[in-house]
């Protein structure tokens, strides 16, 4: 498989879709990310700010998932309490969220694998370039590691990199295609319950 076809996804919930169609891009929190819906616990936030993913802060990269069903994802959709996680996420519908939809590749060289949760000291972060492109072994050769992991890219995520916005239902489709089309974005938004449902 190519490496860089790999995909990656960026979950958000879709209130936070208009102000990165108008930014053109989605921004680290350490870039000035502003989210309407924040769904990361304040000591979560606080903790990325000072844990390093090689020279730089955590929160100093634009989070991916590596797999559409991560494990804090599922636990979201599934109304689970979670430490990293904002009060009151877990009462969030999962089909208020969006899940954008990218690759290794236009990601670029600069981003970091982390084989587990980016803020807990026991993870171990790898560069693209150390890796050669592809995923740490860790990923491979433990249970659940590629769906614990985190993909980061440092600084912000042009929008016009993502290939699709994956919804829950035909009317969230609408809403985006909407907002796309504003603000001069045309990716393709596909309704894929699967994604959304509980697990």
């Amino acid at each position: 498989m190519d490496a860089g076809a790999r995909r990656i996804f960026h979950i958000t919930h879709r209130r936070n879709l208009a102000p990165i169609l108008e930014a053109g891009r989605m921004l680290s929190d350490a870039a000035g990310a502003r989210p309407a819906v924040d769904i990361s616990a304040a000591d979560n936030r606080d903790l990325r700010r000072e844990v390093l993913a090689g020279s730089v802060p955590v929160a100093a990269h634009v989070p991916f998932f590596l797999a559409p069903n991560a494990i804090l994802w599922d636990g979201m959709r599934n109304g689970e309490a979670d430490y990293r996680l904002a009060e009151g996420v877990g009462s969030i519908p999962a089909s208020d969220f969006v899940i954008l939809v990218s690759t290794v590749r236009a990601a670029g060289e600069s981003a970091v694998v982390a084989d587990g949760d980016a803020a807990d000291p026991t993870t171990r972060f790898s560069s693209l370039t150390e890796l050669g492109g592809r995923m740490p072994r860790r990923i491979h050769d433990e249970e659940d590691a590629l769906r614990s992991a985190e993909f980061l890219v440092p600084g912000e995520f042009p929008f016009a990199a993502v290939t699709l916005v994956g919804v829950a239902n035909d009317k969230v489709r609408a809403e985006v295609r909407t907002l796309l089309e504003k603000h001069g974005f045309a990716q393709k938004v596909s309704v894929y319950p699967p994604w959304f449902q509980r697990v």
